[in-house]
């Protein structure tokens, strides 16, 4: 089967992926630390890439890291002149990368996979003349990475298969990869498994939350009576009790009790009190594992990041930001450009950009310091202007009287 089939075949049937995911205690070694995709405390839910962004804050940090970077404009910049180049040859890293997607919604999957797993990989295709041609996207989760034992080059195994590995991009292969931070220099580490403790924790807490919620937001109880119960009428009358006084729909109903029974509710404990109020600590827990600033995930957060909206962009684009967008343009540039005079780039100066008041200034500034308009202009990140020639009237005249 043509290597592009066993990518397109096994994306259109997820569920029958192999590998890692498909198995939660499977075993893998990454970057020196042996990882169970599980939490270390007995009893606790197993978190995957998939059920944690079922968490608000872990949906909403990947969100921003992934589409603010895939928004930004793409470009390949020829490093001698600093201007940018469309080479229609290249046209699948500026533009679209493959028929059934955009640009967007490709690099928002690919960023998207190396922020939550720590690796994104990319199957190149080429033309006749083993040139590239389209990118497509490859579940992390499918891939296994070894280093053959006749080159000790790397090689991709995709869904088990061990008989057709797949080439590195740079041995003239078919793959693509782009490692987040790491320890082996073959595979970056897992956010998800790094995290498996304070995700485990998190989606117990919501877990925790909805149960008080489906018991119509009230804890549990206990039916008390005076009289001798048989076991099988005690197992019919709880039955009877949940079905028509639990869960949220049955809420403030009235209960109606025989045999001299008496409902004795269970109040809140501080304990219980404290779990709920630990949703708010997962949410800087995830804060702090993911580099987002706290308040970008919590509204009820201000923020530290400066005191202007500039300042803030400045430093969510330097922090957070920029590590993430630099592994993918150096990567790209060095895999996939074909001039070695070129770079690719995501521009972020769009979201670096102060007040358009502060911009005029700085090129007022520029200008009188005797650098030419277009080159200030350049330099705080505006497009070149034409100016028509007309002196702005700034003094009215005298009227005549």
């Amino acid at each position: 089967m043509p290597s592009i089939r066993r990518i397109l075949d096994a994306r259109a049937n997820p569920g029958q992926a192999g590998g890692p995911a498909a198995n939660p205690a499977f075993v893998q070694t990454e970057g020196g630390i042996t990882w169970l995709s599980s939490p270390s405390v007995t009893g606790m839910p197993v978190v995957t890439d998939d059920s944690a962004l079922t968490l608000s804050a872990v949906y909403r940090a990947t969100v921003l890291v992934a589409s603010t970077i895939a928004s930004f404009p793409r470009r390949v910049i020829d490093i001698p002149t600093g201007e940018a180049k469309y080479d229609e040859r290249e046209r699948f890293m500026w533009s679209r990368p493959n028929p059934e997607v955009s640009g967007m919604e490709f690099w928002e999957t690919v960023i998207g996979h190396e922020f939550l797993n720590g690796n994104a990989f990319i199957y190149v295709e080429r033309d006749g003349l083993m040139m590239p041609r389209e990118l497509w996207p490859i579940m992390p989760h499918r891939v296994r990475i070894y280093r053959d034992k006749a080159s000790r080059r790397k090689v991709y195994c995709l869904d088990g298969d061990v008989e057709i590995p797949f080439g590195d991009v740079n041995y003239g292969g078919e793959i693509c990869h782009v490692k987040g931070f790491g320890r082996d220099g073959l595979r970056g580490l897992s956010l998800v498994r790094l995290m498996a403790n304070a995700l485990s924790l998190a989606v117990a807490a919501e877990e925790f939350a909805s149960r008080t919620f489906v018991n119509g937001a009230h804890p549990t109880g206990t039916l008390e009576t005076d009289q001798e119960i048989e076991e099988e009428y005690g197992k019919k009358l709880l039955a009877s009790w949940d079905r028509n006084n639990a869960s949220l729909r049955n809420a403030q109903k009235t209960a109606i009790l025989d045999k001299g029974l008496r409902w004795k509710q269970m109040q809140v404990n501080a304990g219980d009190a404290a779990l709920i109020d630990s949703r708010k600590f997962q949410v800087l827990d995830i804060a702090r594992f993911t580099g987002i600033p706290a308040y970008m995930l919590d509204p009820e957060k201000t923020s530290s990041w400066g005191t202007g909206v500039a300042e803030q962009n400045r430093g969510f684009v330097t922090y957070t930001l920029t590590p993430h967008k630099t592994r993918f343009e150096q990567t790209v540039s060095d895999e996939l450009v074909m001039n070695q005079f070129r770079r690719f780039e995501f521009d972020d100066s769009g979201l670096l950009r102060g007040l358009m008041k502060d911009q005029v200034e700085s090129v007022g500034a520029l200008v009188r310091a005797g650098f030419e308009p277009a080159a200030a202009l350049k330099a705080v990140g505006l497009p070149p202007i034409a100016h028509t020639g007309t002196v702005p009237v700034t003094v009215q005249p005298p009227k005549n009287e």
